[in-house]
């Protein structure tokens, strides 16, 4: 197998000249040609799809119409209703991952994703997308109550006397306590979808990669004849288009649609907190 394959590829560190050498500068120079590669496609097919649209009448343009009306359809399913922001960030991840995963088709290209660096950018994007989110939508107080958990409600009667004053202090020490267990629990639940996200991606697409070469490997090693039925009975075609074209939109398509699912969840958590606080029995 190729070492490229496993990570040691040729690296390209941009400030080796002023004598900084650590590999964290450095960066796999297959990786990045690829990835410039598939932005590229990303580019022709957006000015394309731009210039089908304005002629929905072609067969080109009837197809574009549906594959936006299918992300739009995503959307309302994820979240319940239609928002444009929430649109185009779920069409452009699902547009570029599979236009990434599905660079290998194509000769002397390799997908980008089978990086870990590639996918774990991409988890880190929909990280900070979908915390932004939330920030935005139930404001930065209620941001940080779902991380720093205060469960014990100070006046829950309304009623302010010395002695609830007093059980207040004490509840208030013990939301302290609480807040500070939940804390870092809650940081790393948040950062457990960071993770699931970028592995799965990276394990699905570097293990395709693994069986392809394996498969190609075993080929040639049988010579002429392994070639021959590999050809013959299309075993190099099938793997081709699993590999590189079929696993390539379900991962896709997997990857966008947790990523709002995410968004789903933050959105849903913060207004069960406020139907919680309104129906609590102050009234």
């Amino acid at each position: 197998m190729s070492d490229s394959l496993f990570g040691h590829a040729e690296k390209w560190n941009v400030l080796a000249p002023f004598g900084i050498t650590s590999d964290f500068f450095a960066f796999n120079k297959e990786t990045l040609i690829c990835t410039w590669a598939a932005l590229g496609f990303v580019l022709v097919f957006a000015l394309v799809g731009r210039w089908l649209l304005q002629r929905p009448e072609s067969v080109g343009g009837h197809i574009v119409v549906v594959i936006l009306r299918s992300f739009e359809s995503m959307v309302v399913q994820g979240v319940g209703r239609f928002h444009a922001p929430y649109f185009y960030y779920v069409a452009s991840l699902f547009i570029y991952i599979a236009i990434c995963n599905a660079l290998v088709v194509i000769p002397g290209l390799e997908e980008p994703t089978k990086d870990l660096s590639t996918t774990f950018a991409l988890g880190v994007i929909s990280f900070f997308y979908t915390q932004t989110e939330a920030v935005r939508a139930h404001g930065p107080v209620s941001f940080f109550l779902e991380y720093f958990k205060m469960p014990l409600t100070l006046f829950p009667g309304g009623k302010i006397t010395f002695f609830t004053v007093i059980l207040a202090v004490f509840k208030g020490i013990l939301n302290l306590i609480i807040g500070c267990f939940s804390l870092p629990l809650e940081l790393l639940s948040k950062l457990s979808s960071l993770m699931s996200l970028s592995l799965r991606l990276f394990g699905n697409i570097f293990g395709g990669s693994v069986i392809s070469m394996l498969l190609k490997g075993a080929a040639s090693n049988m010579g002429w004849l392994g070639q021959t039925l590999a050809l013959v009975t299309g075993i190099n075609l099938i793997v081709a288009l699993f590999f590189g074209l079929f696993e390539a939109f379900i991962q896709a398509f997997v990857f966008s649609t947790l990523s709002l699912t995410y968004i789903s969840m933050v959105l849903q958590s913060g207004d069960e907190s406020a139907h919680a606080s309104h129906a609590s029995p102050e009234k």
